[in-house]
């Protein structure tokens, strides 16, 4: 279902003069008749900006903007829902002044999968469109440092205003002076680099002031912050998708899914240049449907496009980059969807490019194979062996919810009266992070990277077809997989044939190898018997000293604020109290700090200590 859920502004169509020149720079685009007709097109609308663009904000002055908004969130939440909308809208004006990874932050948040309650998405979402931030001399002046050529040697036309812009960078259209074809060139926002290096050390710091108060236990916002991380160099440098563009161009080619050409010529660390093509974007057709549903509806039977069979082919794309390429876009939002004739698509920026290792590639492949053919307790055990640790015990207990889990799923997956919500794969994946993460048992931090790029393409699955069943296309991709990789075999001959027999053996002895370790390394408990005693003394210590802490602070108010405990004067406990020497205000207030300080070191420890059993009893 086409729903109002802007995300970047639309492109312009081409001018007709640039489609003969296009012809030979994507020659089997065009002779097969993929470009659509040209799309009913507006005005780009770009995000109003909150403050000037070159306003890089303080670290102090984001954490207390921060501390500022959880606060007002939590009393909204618990105490006045009816503000829950004004909240909103404070979160995403905030978010969208820092920019950033704050920006980042903000769209995910305004998705239906968001953390935030339905209540406030719209008013987030109201916030969620970046404003430019750079202006034709910057540009210039850019595009000098970078390239060492005036802005105007290289393009003989430049248009000074962006067709779409991103939390990282923008785009604008131009046209080569040499080649004389027209082209998109993206380049990053300003003063993006200390914006995003201010950001991660927030986040750094903000994680650990959580493992102070919740132990050292890993969590999935560790990482989020190390994805973060991980994409940082590549976000600075667009050299790097540079780099990435040329390989996913190189391997979509296999899945009938077109990139756009890169001029390595036109491209450096802060710029990029990639040819033009002339299709509108899932976003764009969103758009148009919110404004004019009969002209959307009419220029996709023009131009043979089915949303239901386009939203499947990017979805098989997805699985099939992630299962069989081992090299996947984490951006497969619908603004980054170009269509194409005959319900095609191309892939429009390739900023997020990630890979896994080969060992857990395997046991993904194990896992999504087992919820195909709905073999869910093997999942169950796949699961396990994608975790970092394990619990020394209640994994059965662990084990028996997850199957549950993911029967119940299946049963809702087949009901075509539910929507998309209830029966998407990224849903499900975020109830099993929630079950492990209730039982102390924290996935791979690459479960984070599928996780993303699941949950970008589920944005687009929501709009294009929300009643599908993914199980039923899971078994669908499987069938199809094993049918490639039947038909590369015989292809290649003899050569090509015993290697095709030896990978899935190799995978075999690769996930038995780590199906026996996990096995043996729950056996080590008796090496954890020190830290559980530890952990238990540490806890029964604790407690002892948080109620002597208590105690301290009732003998406080029975001495100095008798007002205040004058009901409970008649007490056994205040009893007690008369018979404490009288101390003055300053010595009560030391003990009582210094009470919570031991109690709180306690605690820590305690939580050390049961990190360790449990690292030492389960660790992968």
């Amino acid at each position: 279902m086409i729903g109002p859920m802007s995300q970047q502004a639309p492109t312009h169509a081409p001018s007709p003069a640039a489609r003969p020149v296009l012809r030979t720079r994507a020659k089997w685009l065009l002779d097969s008749g993929k470009l659509p007709s040209v799309f009913p097109s507006s005005t780009p609308a770009l995000g109003a900006s909150a403050a000037p663009a070159h306003t890089v904000h303080s670290h102090g002055t984001v954490i207390f903007g921060l501390l500022r908004l959880w606060l007002r969130y939590r009393v909204a939440r618990l105490l006045r829902p009816a503000q829950l909308g004004a909240s909103g809208d404070a979160i995403g004006l905030r978010l969208a002044l820092y920019q950033g990874f704050w920006f980042d932050l903000l769209q995910r948040s305004a998705q239906p999968q968001g953390p935030f309650p339905a209540a406030m998405r719209a008013h987030l979402l109201r916030h969620a469109r970046p404003a430019p931030s750079m202006t034709l001399a910057d540009i210039e002046a850019l595009v000098l440092g970078d390239l060492g050529t005036p802005l105007a040697a290289l393009f003989s036309r430049f248009d000074p205003q962006p067709v779409r812009v991103g939390n990282y960078t923008e785009t604008y259209r131009a046209t080569l002076r040499r080649e004389e074809v027209e082209v998109e060139v993206r380049i990053q926002r300003a003063h993006l680099a200390p914006r995003l290096q201010r950001d991660l050390r927030i986040l750094k710091l903000i994680a650990r002031l959580q493992h102070r108060v919740k132990g050292p236990r890993r969590t999935l916002f560790d990482d989020i912050i190390d994805g973060y991380a991980e994409r940082l160099p590549a976000l600075l440098d667009l050299r790097y998708e540079a780099s990435a563009r040329r390989r996913m161009r190189s391997t979509l080619r296999e899945h009938k899914v077109y990139v756009p050409r890169l001029f390595r010529a036109y491209t450096s660390k802060h710029i990029l240049v990639h040819e033009h093509i002339a299709a509108p974007s899932v976003q764009e057709l969103i758009d148009l449907h919110a404004r004019d549903p009969q002209a959307a509806q009419g220029w996709l039977r023009m131009n043979g496009i089915e949303l239901d069979v386009a939203g499947r082919r990017v979805y098989h794309s997805l699985l099939r980059q992630i299962c069989e390429d081992d090299f996947f876009n984490q951006n497969m939002v619908p603004s980054n969807i170009l269509l194409l004739r005959n319900s095609r698509f191309a892939i429009l920026s390739c900023d997020a490019s990630a890979s896994v290792d080969k060992r857990f590639l395997t046991i993904f492949n194990l896992a999504m194979a087992a919820l195909a053919n709905e073999a869910y307790d093997k999942f169950a055990d796949m699961l396990f062996l994608l975790c970092d640790s394990l619990p020394a015990s209640n994994l059965a207990n662990v084990r028996a919810e997850l199957i549950r889990t993911v029967r119940n799923y299946a049963a809702r997956a087949v009901l075509d009266t539910l929507g998309h919500e209830e029966k998407s794969l990224f849903v499900l994946t975020r109830d099993v992070s929630a079950i492990l993460d209730r039982n102390g048992i924290v996935l791979d931090a690459q479960m984070f990277k599928l996780m993303d790029a699941m949950g970008s393409a589920d944005a687009l699955v929501a709009q294009c077809c929300p009643r599908m069943n993914h199980r039923t296309e899971l078994e669908r991709f499987a069938k199809k997989a094993a049918a490639r990789q039947m038909r590369s075999v015989f292809a290649g001959g003899v050569r090509k044939a015993v290697a095709g027999i030896v990978g899935p053996i190799s995978e075999l002895v690769r996930f038995e190898t780590a199906s026996v370790r996990k096995k043996a390394q729950n056996f080590r408990a008796s090496t954890g018997k020190l830290a559980y005693v530890g952990a238990t003394l540490a806890k029964w210590v604790g407690r002892a000293v948080l109620t002597g802490g208590v105690y301290a602070v009732w003998i406080y108010l029975h001495q100095h604020h008798a007002s205040v405990v004058a009901p409970l004067r008649h007490t056994v406990a205040a009893a007690h109290a008369q018979n404490v020497e009288h101390f003055p205000v300053g010595t009560w207030i030391a003990v009582i700090a210094g009470a919570m300080l031991v109690y709180s070191t306690i605690r820590s420890i305690r939580r050390r200590l049961e990190q360790e059993d449990r690292v030492v009893r389960g660790a992968a």
